[in-house]
């Protein structure tokens, strides 16, 4: 039997229904507020209790209007609460880092290299510190020795560093303006001041005409010829005393001992004569240095250029015509060994010891030796006689000691450098 229910009851069932329609509204309104809330937590609806209803078209309408499209959207396309995920080291990156390493090996390297570098450099400056002390004191105790004699010092190694670097220029020189390819050159005139000189470059013959036709070997003729030149216009002439040089050089002529010709270099028939008149004239010369006063000096100032530039113009006179017309500053280069050769003249003039430049005689072609001689830089011996063709330098010999004693003793500073061909057997 159906129990009928009452006006009142049914009020009171419908104001229920709609009381908890608006305390669901209510929580779904708080959600949507606040959507990062824990759902597990408390919220505003714990401890009130809901009683379960059947659903009705004002829940499903309430239902629909908080669907979840309508829900805010967390940013980057997920949850708020989910941790950014570090993507992984794309290819670009690995390759940049491996070239960075790769750079920091090369730059620690580099500095590995650079200190070892400093070490060997110290090494090297702390040994050239030992021997320029050990220099100094043989230097010192020399002139110590001299102090009495009153005689000028100088040292071998000072008169060898001198003279090799006169050798380098000349054959640089010889090698830089005087190696091109030339059409047809005239020949050396015969009628030259120095024309002697160039014939004694090849003696006995007129090779030296055929010489100067080649590139290879032209240089080595120029040098030959510049040398003989110094030797015999230069070197005890005194030229560096400007107008005081021609009484010195004629005294000097007259005082020399006579040398033959054939004598060997280390024989020395009168070495007493020797050592009176090697002293004599490192005396004058020390006192002739001592004499020039400022307006000495000057007047010399004034014939020494004169004298440079006639001595380039008879020197043009024998080889401008195998110079190759384009090249420059000839003349300044020839003008600085004229005065590098000035200043080795001066310290072998006032210095004790006699000074020589031999050209060995080449007459009879003779054999190379080794024990005088020696190839130009860079070229080998070969196993062969070696023919001499000509002596591009002449070899340097000192007889007597800085003290003035030992006349009778020859040291043989450089030897001569040669220019040589095999023999045809």
């Amino acid at each position: 039997m159906a129990t009928s229910r009452s006006p009142s009851q049914s009020c009171e069932d419908t104001v229920a229904f709609q009381d908890q329609d608006s305390l669901e509204g209510l929580q779904d309104e708080l959600v949507e507020v606040h959507p990062y809330s824990n759902p597990a937590g408390p919220t505003l609806m714990d401890g009130i209790e809901v009683a379960s209803q059947p659903e009705t078209v004002g829940s499903r309408k309430v239902a629909a209007e908080i669907a979840p499209d309508t829900l805010p959207v967390p940013p980057h396309g997920g949850s708020e609460f989910e941790p950014e995920v570090q993507s992984s080291p794309c290819a670009s990156e690995v390759a940049s880092y491996d070239e960075l390493q790769s750079e920091l090996t090369k730059e620690r390297g580099t500095r590995v290299n650079a200190e070892n570098e400093l070490r060997k450099m110290e090494t090297e400056l702390k040994d050239i510190r030992q021997r320029w002390k050990l220099t100094a004191r043989e230097l010192g105790i020399i002139q110590r020795k001299g102090q009495g004699s009153g005689f000028y010092q100088v040292t071998d190694d000072y008169l060898i560093g001198l003279i090799t670097r006169l050798r380098y220029n000349i054959q640089n020189i010889s090698i830089q303006y005087f190696s091109e390819r030339l059409g047809r050159a005239s020949r050396p005139p015969k009628n030259g001041v120095l024309y002697a000189f160039m014939r004694s470059t090849t003696p006995g013959s007129d090779d030296f005409l055929e010489y100067l036709t080649h590139p290879a070997l032209r240089p080595k003729v120029i040098e030959a010829f510049f040398w003989r030149v110094l030797v015999s216009r230069l070197f005890y002439n005194f030229k560096w005393a400007g107008r005081t040089f021609l009484s010195m050089w004629e005294l000097y002529r007259v005082l020399e001992p006579s040398h033959h010709a054939n004598t060997d270099w280390k024989a020395c028939p009168n070495p007493e004569a020797e050592k009176k008149y090697h002293i004599w004239r490192s005396n004058t010369v020390a006192l002739l240095l001592d004499s020039m006063d400022e307006k000495l000096s000057h007047k010399a100032d004034e014939t020494l250029p004169r004298w440079k530039a006639r001595f380039f113009d008879q020197v043009g006179v024998m080889i401008s015509s195998y110079r190759a017309s384009h090249v420059r500053d000839y003349r300044e280069e020839f003008m600085r060994i004229i005065d590098e050769a000035l200043e080795l003249d001066k310290e072998i003039s006032r210095q004790v010891t006699g000074i020589q430049f031999l050209f060995q005689a080449i007459d009879s072609n003779p054999d190379f030796d080794c024990s005088t001689m020696e190839r130009e830089k860079g070229v080998k011996v070969s196993g062969n006689k070696q023919k001499v063709l000509l002596v591009t330098s002449p070899a340097v010999v000192k007889r007597g000691r800085s003290t003035g004693e030992g006349f009778n003793e020859a040291t043989l500073l450089l030897r001569s450098e040669l220019l040589c061909e095999d023999r045809r057997t």
